[in-house]
């Protein structure tokens, strides 16, 4: 599967403020978001602040997605993002993998730390 990841700055008019969004882009199909929320009519997209390229499997795509939004910020310390992206994303469509065994652990770090040590 090859993927677009991108962050991008999103103006909400609502709040009158702008917050950066991560959109994922596999085919005709655009997700966006960590949990794939639909974007409401007024946010309304501004900067691209990254984009990267991504190709493999979904797990490996989300893998990308999450260290971009690393990069960015846009994670909380030893927190449950990337266990909760790879559950919403099997949810809504995007992997066959719902992973749920990913649950028993307390936090990102754990998980991914458990991800390596099976490669």
């Amino acid at each position: 599967m090859n993927a677009t990841i991108k962050i991008q700055n999103v103006y909400d008019e609502i709040l009158e403020e702008t917050a950066p969004e991560l959109v994922i882009t596999t085919g005709k199909k655009t997700f966006i978001g960590a949990l794939f929320f639909p974007r409401e009519k007024w946010q309304k997209p501004r900067k691209v602040l990254e984009q990267i390229e991504a190709e493999g499997e979904p797990l490996k795509i989300l893998l990308d997605a999450y260290d971009l939004l690393k990069r960015h910020n846009m994670t909380k310390a030893d927190d449950k993002t990337f266990q909760t992206m790879v559950h919403w994303q099997y949810v809504n469509g995007f992997s066959d993998e719902m992973a749920t065994e990913n649950y028993k652990y307390k936090n990102d770090t754990e998980y991914l730390n458990h991800l390596r040590a099976g490669a």
